[in-house]
């Protein structure tokens, strides 16, 4: 947020790159007759802003309740307008506010070309700029990198937005064990004690020997991109907010037609569960037949730029078939895959998820502990039905 020239759309555009977020452009949604107005060096009045902000509440909520992180360059000059725009959007709302001084500001308004806002119409807005007592402030005329590092640490110094309480999560993770079910011609799972308490050892000490697709874990673009990213580059953003646990009753593949009923969007993170929770887990003896991802569904997902894909059991893909078409077709795309988990307690729809995989240097894949705790509407903010963690700068 901020006055015209702070830098909010380059700011903001930079932001959501470097945290795999959403960009929201607050400009692309004035009214034609406010642009007229504007254009012509006329203010816009708080009437004229009412329902321009209305429109961006709006937006903000209906990305954020289909699971994306959002970040909104827009003004939000005054008090009212910043509770407008966190409307229905319950604590999971922070500003970033680009300061800058007037020389500053009409500086760079004279140098920039071909946008409605002109510099006679600075005065305006600095006359009625309210500057946020709680806010993240910069110095707006700091080099974009800097800010956009500056309030990205801030926001992720801050602590998880949902309470880790026993109740309220549920482990989706497969318990690792010798002789458990692992993919044909990996190596299975062995965990022996090599020192043992209760042998009189002076502590207990584990071996543990298997293949880094075992049980719940983590695909890395590099396990089928020759040059793709590793483990290594993971992000936690990847795997720790809200997702969306979808129900397939299909009992071989979930198809293209499926994921197009689900009106997917950018950067969500999905988890399908399938007939596999029930029926896969329960033998050590490998399923060939478990339920997958389609191919031809595993590309509509990635040119939807989806940020995570999770399936109930040990592959995405199919044992034989195309399962290496739906590996590449994600992964190519820089999906993270989540294979391995048991949904079978978890009911569909919004879900907040933690995900984090081990830190395998130079790996494609590694064992990885998964959680989420079902959504439900806050009695005290009936309207905050899907609170997310938001950014707006």
């Amino acid at each position: 947020m901020g006055p015209a020239g702070s830098g909010k759309t380059t700011v903001g555009r930079a932001l959501a790159k470097r945290l795999g977020w959403s960009f929201v452009e607050g400009d692309d949604f004035h009214s034609k007759a406010a642009v007229r107005r504007m254009t012509s060096g006329i203010p816009l009045t708080d009437a004229d802003r009412a329902p321009w902000l209305a429109r961006l509440n709006r937006e903000t909520r209906r990305r954020t309740a289909a699971g994306e992180n959002v970040v909104l360059a827009c003004s939000a000059l005054k008090d009212r307008y910043r509770k407008t725009l966190a409307r229905g959007l319950g604590e999971r709302i922070d500003f970033a506010f680009l300061d800058a001084g007037r020389s500053t500001l009409r500086e760079r308004l004279a140098s920039r070309k071909g946008h409605f806002f002109g510099g006679s119409l600075l005065n305006s807005q600095l006359e009625a700029l309210e500057k946020p007592r709680r806010a993240i402030k910069v110095d707006a005329r700091r080099p974009v990198d800097a800010i956009v590092e500056s309030i990205a640490n801030r926001l992720m110094r801050q602590p998880l937005p949902w309470a880790l309480d026993e109740q309220a999560w549920i482990d989706v993770s497969v318990p690792l064990r010798a002789g458990m079910v692992h993919w044909p011609g990996d190596p299975g799972a062995t965990v022996e004690k090599m020192r043992d308490l209760e042998r009189g050892d002076p502590a207990t000490l584990s071996f543990l020997s298997m293949g880094a697709h075992t049980g719940t874990h983590m695909d890395a673009p590099s396990h089928y991109v020759k040059g793709g990213p590793s483990l290594d580059s993971f992000a936690a953003e990847a795997g720790i907010g809200p997702a969306r646990v979808v129900a397939s009753r299909s009992r071989s593949a979930v198809s293209l037609e499926d994921v197009r009923r689900l009106r997917v969007r950018r950067g969500e993170r999905l988890l399908f569960k399938t007939a596999n929770s029930p029926r896969c887990w329960k033998d050590d003896r490998f399923v060939p037949d478990f339920v997958h991802l389609s191919a031809p569904a595993a590309r509509y997902l990635a040119a939807r730029r989806v940020r995570l894909v999770g399936i109930d059991y040990l592959s995405v893909g199919a044992f034989e078939g195309d399962g290496r078409e739906t590996h590449e077709a994600l992964l190519g795309a820089g999906v993270w895959i989540l294979e391995g988990l048991d949904l079978t307690r978890v009911a569909a729809g919004p879900v907040d998820l933690v995900c984090l995989p081990i830190r395998l240097a130079g790996a494609e894949g590694a064992p990885a502990r998964a959680f989420v705790r079902q959504r439900r509407p806050s009695p005290a903010r009936p309207d905050a039905r899907h609170p997310r963690t938001r950014r707006h700068s």
